[in-house]
């Protein structure tokens, strides 16, 4: 047996701010089993994960009667989502795990949606898409499907309009078979977006509110799965935030660039 591992969770990339943190288990590689997630801490306040995250990761930390170098491993979500938001857990997650001179595991947000989603075995196989709003009628989103505790990437996060979401899922149902699927999103009323959601013809659907507080859960779970290699010294600092839209900012930059050389 190995030494002593514990693992820090977080998420910032939504409206909801996920940090987690599981329990000490012995291994050296990854875990025969998942690990328990010992304590959890959720957010949904608009605008505030700047000022919420290290509170809450110190109180967690002291909670549970450990020090920041007592971690062998961070987990992150990565994104898609808001930008700001994106780069704070990544940022975060990048310098801590440097200077603990411990791995950094990214993985996307959109995965961890699906496994908070379906966070228990299946008993047939099951599908789940992410859904993440990045307006003018358009989802950050990507589609999983769960057997048993295994999980299989079917898409590569992307952004692209709901109704060519809509046809993603009519080309799944029609290349692997039409099975249980569901729908986990971060719509909101004002958006006027159930049409859309209807048009996904799912068997039932989630909103991000309802499953924020498995979001460390599923974190674990996927990296429990070996979604996310160990990433460790210097190439730490290589992890990029999966924003998965060009930013605003550097589109005009590079728009002002291509003016100004004519």
């Amino acid at each position: 047996m190995g030494e002593e591992m514990a693992l820090l969770v977080l998420d910032t990339a939504t409206e909801v701010l996920a940090v987690g943190l599981t329990e000490t288990l012995q291994t050296i590689d990854l875990p025969q089993g998942e690990p328990s997630v010992l304590l959890t801490s959720t957010s949904r306040v608009p605008r505030r994960h700047s000022v919420l995250l290290q509170p809450m990761m110190s109180g967690m930390l002291k909670a549970a009667n450990q020090e920041p170098g007592e971690l062998r491993g961070i987990v992150v979500g990565v994104g898609p989502g808001s930008y700001t938001g994106v780069r704070l857990g990544v940022s975060t997650a990048k310098a801590m795990a440097f200077a603990l001179q411990i791995p950094l595991y990214p993985i996307s947000t959109l995965f961890a949606m699906a496994a908070a989603a379906l966070p228990a075995p299946t008993d047939v196989t099951q599908r789940v898409i992410s859904l993440l709003y990045a307006r003018r009628q358009r989802a950050f989103g990507a589609v999983f499907e769960k057997q048993g505790k295994t999980w299989v990437r079917l898409t590569e996060d992307r952004v692209q309009s709901l109704a060519e979401w809509s046809e993603e899922c009519g080309r799944l149902d029609d290349t692997r078979g039409v099975g249980r699927t569901v729908v986990v999103h971060d719509f909101r009323p004002q958006y006027g977006l159930e049409e859309h959601l209807n048009d996904l013809r799912t068997d039932s659907s989630l909103s991000l509110a309802q499953i924020a507080g498995l979001l460390p859960q599923g974190l674990v779970q996927l990296w429990a799965d070996g979604q996310s290699r160990p990433i460790t010294g210097d190439d730490i600092h290589l992890v990029e935030p999966g924003y998965a839209l060009p930013v605003e900012a550097e589109v005009k930059l590079k728009e002002a660039k291509v003016h100004g050389d004519k």
